[in-house]
């Protein structure tokens, strides 16, 4: 059979083999005309009942179905298992005629296959040891620069360590002048706090004297009134007695006066001598407003040794 002749084969009726579902068809056209026609209903439980009934009619035409198509199915089996044997026997005997045919160049392609995997083989040895010889040189100049690498990260450690250590004393002492300045304005606050409560004291003594020279006044008028009532009579010596008091409080006035003037001669005469040391560091020196305060109050509480104002 040459190439252009034309294989004749016997077409297979597709609508004649179908007609074996013919009888299921037709009854399963019914079922859906009567699908179509019939309206039900699911509000009662009898309407339910019939619905399901109605659905069960139509589940059960299934089976019918299923038997058609698996009898048909065994029947075709058949005929394409013979048609399978019949195409493996006719390649079969040309794949013989091709094998047979083909051998020699196999063979050829075969000896040229591992000529050349020789050459590809001795052509891969010489680039792996090329290879190898390339691996070799970047190993050996990762190592240098991994050296280098490590001695300038220990240097950068160094630097860095140093300024870590320079850091911490500088902060160390800034720390120190922090904590002395600290020390000298909690000096001031405690000195303000004793001034506070002596000057208090001195105003609760001022004011108990007071009431011990009222209760002395309240005395002495009761113990006039007592004399004025004893010596009605003697009207020269109340006269001398009046006198008498007039001139005690008048002197106890008068040095009430003298100490107080006194006082506030010599608070105003130590406030100009702390103003002035003030004045002169804060315009001779380059001290903060704070650090001056401290020396200072430090100065007035005698605080600062062989140090000491001269008032």
């Amino acid at each position: 059979m040459s190439e252009t002749e034309t294989v004749e084969v016997e077409v297979v009726d597709l609508q004649q083999e179908l007609a074996v579902f013919d009888p299921v068809t037709e009854a399963v056209e019914q079922a859906k005309s009567r699908c179509a026609n019939i309206v039900l209903s699911y509000d009662t439980p009898d309407e339910i009942k019939e619905a399901k009934s109605f659905i069960y009619q139509i589940r059960k035409l299934k089976a019918p179905i299923s038997e058609v198509h698996r009898l048909a199915k065994a029947e075709a089996k058949k005929f394409v298992d013979a048609l399978d044997g019949k195409k493996r026997e006719l390649m079969g005997a040309i794949q013989e005629m091709i094998d047979e045919k083909e051998a020699p160049i196999k063979e050829l392609e075969e000896k040229e296959t591992l000529r050349l995997a020789e050459v590809q083989l001795k052509k891969e040895r010489e680039e792996e040891a090329i290879e190898q010889a390339r691996l070799a040189e970047i190993e050996k100049q990762r190592r240098e620069l991994a050296e280098r690498e490590a001695k300038v990260k220990a240097e950068e450690e160094k630097i860095a360590r140093e300024a870590r250590e320079r850091q911490i004393a500088e902060d160390a002492k800034k720390q120190a002048a922090i904590d002395a300045e600290a020390a000298l304005a909690e000096s001031v606050r405690q000195r303000q706090a004793a001034e506070d409560k002596a000057k208090q004291d001195a105003i609760n003594a001022e004011n108990r004297r007071r009431a011990d020279v009222q209760r002395e006044k309240d005395k002495a008028a009761a113990d006039e009134a007592n004399l004025r009532r004893r010596m009605q009579d003697d009207q020269d010596e109340k006269d001398i007695a009046a006198r008498l008091r007039e001139e005690q409080d008048l002197i106890y006035q008068a040095e009430l006066e003298s100490q107080e003037q006194e006082r506030i001669a010599d608070k105003e005469h130590r406030s100009r001598f702390h103003r002035e040391i003030y004045s002169f560091l804060l315009n001779h020196t380059n001290m903060g407003l704070g650090l001056c305060q401290a020396i200072t109050q430090a100065l007035i509480d005698n605080k600062i040794p062989h140090v000491s104002i001269n008032y």
